[in-house]
């Protein structure tokens, strides 16, 4: 368990810092075939590999303002941006303002991602992202609520396992446990860690950590 942790860090530290071109706001083909497809695998290595221009990772000890520019990079056009004002964290969308009401705490990172799925609500939604569980890191998928609202709709035993609703879940950073996952995501969160438990002379060479 502690070294699919620390795999679960490194990689995901690793993306954060990846660029991502051409963002868009509509659901790429690829993301709704890995569901169809039940491919957990290319899911996660979406996230790790930083492949999925959907997916976002925050880090615990992470910027509040950097958390809303990750997200903003994933929605490619969508205006949206945190602002520092002495301590006072505010995101700015479509002339609206939303103060987030921080402590300055380790918590703090939970907060700011749930303000901002706020303020990108009713067209956008933030959802945990299964794989990521388990690190200092948690990643995100964010997608248009029409795109959410087909999956669920569609896909919905592949969207319940690889994607958890925020307001299901305490503070992602403080307070998670694997029980706190819905039981679909932590079966799903069990299959990754068997997967990794696999001995490395199984894999094929691209699959080592």
């Amino acid at each position: 368990m502690v070294a699919v942790l620390a795999m679960v860090n490194s990689r995901a530290a690793a993306r954060i810092s990846l660029p991502f071109a051409n963002r868009q706001t509509t659901m790429e083909q690829s993301l709704r075939q890995w569901l169809t497809e039940r491919d957990e695998g290319a899911i996660d290595d979406a996230f790790f590999e930083n492949e999925c221009p959907h997916f976002f990772a925050v880090d615990w000890r992470e910027d509040d303002a950097d958390i809303v520019r990750y997200c903003a990079d994933c929605l490619g056009n969508i205006a949206i941006r945190g602002e520092w004002r002495d301590d006072t964290l505010v995101i700015i969308r479509n002339g609206n303002e939303t103060t987030v009401p921080l402590a300055n705490d380790e918590g703090d990172r939970d907060v700011t991602i749930r303000a901002l799925n706020g303020a990108l609500q009713p067209d956008y939604e933030i959802r945990l992202l299964v794989c990521s569980y388990g690190g200092d890191t948690a990643g995100f998928a964010v997608l248009a609520s029409a795109d959410w609202q087909s999956l669920d709709a569609e896909l919905s035993q592949a969207a319940s396992e690889n994607f958890v609703k925020l307001a299901l879940l305490p503070n992602i950073f403080t307070e998670m446990t694997d029980q706190h996952l819905p039981e679909a995501a932590r079966t799903r969160f069990q299959r990754m860690l068997e997967r990794n438990r696999k001995p490395q002379s199984s894999r094929p060479w691209w699959r080592f950590w």
